[in-house]
């Protein structure tokens, strides 16, 4: 018999439960730009450089992080980017074929060294609480509103040559040739994003952003983790909480599990529930003030006939 899982609601919760095998793990989110691991250097091994007369780069991609992992490893670095930085759908007609881009200069770029063949978990989020001060505002904080974390992994680095004002964010950069396209996770609504491949040792890029409508000058605040691991990590279930609600996203094997909220840690009074219909995706849970703990319960097995 599996034993439920409970949880307690913080003032920011974000949480991965594992239940029956599972493992749990919550985090609170940042309270300072640029808090990073150590082995999350806030640097580029290259650094664009732009000389006069014409202002041209010679260093690639101008990274802001550089990331070591091991086989069995975790990175986690904060900042904040432009609310349309991963797309914007002003600059392309999908009607037309033309590709999808984002801004350079307001994603934020990571270089990534697996020095093992492992399992990469890259979660990418809104943080609230970044600061992004400004001479006349200094306790200024980078915005959430419009984040829909979003973003694109590359094989490869690139540390030289120009770089554009956009990048294709959904296949290959022209101005970076170095550069390999694998994958991207696109988020424009919900506040999380996650995905995970099976990788060899090597180097590799990603493009970190937010897929909003370009109507929000505000930078947007992020916490983004890099996770290895030797074996494809279990399925997992992320809970942020927003206002009135939960927002849950999960990547697979959890379809028909059911999120179960009460006021008492032994569920006597539970206050509601809902069930996981799909093998991937998101989902908005209500619950009332109430709710103090959250619970996931495995399916019922089939009743034999």
């Amino acid at each position: 018999m599996n034993t439920p899982l409970l949880l307690t609601p913080r003032r920011s919760l974000a949480a991965f439960l594992l239940l029956g095998g599972f493992a749990a793990l919550a985090h609170d989110g940042p309270a300072s730009p640029f808090e990073h691991s150590p082995n999350a250097s806030h640097s580029d091994p290259h650094p664009n450089l732009y000389p006069e007369p014409d202002f041209i780069t010679d260093g690639g991609v101008g990274y802001q992080w550089t990331i070591e992992l091991g086989a069995e490893d975790t990175a986690y670095f904060t900042g904040h980017v432009g609310a349309w930085s991963w797309e914007d759908e002003a600059l392309f007609d999908p009607a037309a074929g033309e590709e999808p881009v984002g801004w350079t200069h307001t994603s934020h770029w990571a270089f990534v060294t697996l020095k093992e063949a492992a399992w990469l978990t890259v979660q990418h989020e809104a943080a609230a609480g970044i600061p992004w001060p400004a001479a006349d505002n200094p306790a200024r904080l980078a915005s959430t509103k419009t984040m829909g974390p979003s973003f694109t992994l590359y094989a490869g680095y690139q540390a030289d040559g120009p770089d554009g004002h956009t990048y294709n964010n959904r296949g290959p950069v022209a101005w970076a040739p170095d550069l390999t396209y694998l994958a991207h996770v696109d988020n424009p609504a919900p506040r999380a994003a996650e995905g995970v491949w099976r990788l060899p040792a090597g180097r590799y890029t990603l493009a970190l952003g937010s897929n909003a409508p370009s109507n929000d000058s505000d930078r947007q605040g992020y916490f983004t983790r890099l996770s290895s691991s030797a074996t494809e990590p279990a399925p997992t279930l992320r809970m942020a909480r927003q206002g009135g609600g939960l927002t849950l996203f999960w990547r697979q094997g959890l379809a028909g599990y059911v999120l179960e909220s009460a006021a008492d840690a032994a569920f006597a009074d539970p206050v509601a529930e809902a069930t996981l219909a799909a093998d991937a995706g998101a989902l908005d849970f209500a619950f009332t003030g109430e709710a103090k703990y959250f619970r996931l319960r495995k399916p019922s097995p089939p009743t034999k006939p």
